[in-house]
């Protein structure tokens, strides 16, 4: 997201099969910093006020396992998390569009989803 932008690009579609959490910077020091791990629902709680900008529920994620009133959460994740705020920034002023879908082919100047929807490329 952050090389397109940099690199003058209008619009970016982050294309992924499912979300995966993405930490806010500050929160990820936060976590480096402490002695023990905190716990799950509270790095849950302090990233909600970056996904209520773009807005998103980060305990909606499939890798979230929680109770009902959301007190304790484990996160179990198959890929790192992407640490940084240009994600959420981007996100914030439409510069980035999230896409969970799959590509079914590649067409002149567009990408093909399986879901039939086609997002048009111009480079």
């Amino acid at each position: 997201v952050r090389t397109c932008l940099e690199h003058g690009a209008r619009q970016v579609w982050l294309i992924c099969r499912r979300k995966n959490i993405s930490m806010p910077r500050v929160i990820s020091w936060f976590c480096n910093q402490s002695l023990y791990p905190p716990p799950g629902a509270m790095v849950l709680n302090a990233m909600k006020l970056m996904y209520d900008c773009i807005p998103d529920d980060p305990w909606s994620f499939y890798s979230i396992i929680a109770n009902a009133d959301r007190t304790t959460a484990t996160i179990r994740q198959k890929a790192r998390f992407g640490i940084g705020d240009v994600y959420f920034l981007a996100q914030y002023y439409g510069k980035v569009e999230l896409v969970v879908d799959g590509i079914k082919r590649l067409a002149p100047s567009e990408l093909v989803m399986d879901s039939g929807e086609r997002l048009y490329a111009d480079h």
